[in-house]
């Protein structure tokens, strides 16, 4: 289920990704069959020049938010656990394994950055931490 308004995804068709999320800018590379670089605005997924993202990549590198965490919205609820992502929205369960998940304080507005690897597929997303509209 889809907990959260998504703001960007980025998916290299890879199956795993090494990221360092700062509050302004993500490096996201992709480093398993496929070798991709993307450097990404935090909040809007824009692509960054090394150029322009050098200086957003000064800022603090974030932790990945610890197991036992749990972000609410509306009947969802994502639980960081150990090496995965547990997701719940009313009945429904789903589980992403291999999840990080990142949150970044904006003005005006919260978000989660997320980060994945899977079976052929790694994905690095931005969520708004508002519900989203049934």
């Amino acid at each position: 289920p889809s907990c959260f308004t998504p703001r960007w995804e980025w998916q290299p068709g890879s199956d795993h990704i090494d990221e360092r999320v700062t509050p302004r800018a993500v490096e996201a590379q992709a480093t398993g069959r496929v070798r991709v670089r993307a450097l990404l605005n935090a909040l809007t997924g824009a692509r960054l020049s090394p150029r322009g993202a050098a200086e957003m990549l000064h800022a603090p590198r974030l932790t990945p938010l610890a197991a036992g965490t749990q972000l609410r919205s509306g009947d969802c609820t994502i639980r960081v656990e150990a090496q995965r992502l547990r997701i719940t929205r009313g009945e429904d369960n789903v589980t992403i394994a291999g999840g990080r998940l990142y949150a970044i304080d904006a003005p005006g507005a919260r978000f989660v950055i997320s980060a994945h690897d899977g079976a052929g597929i790694a994905e690095v997303g931005a969520y708004l931490l508002a519900p989203t509209v049934p």
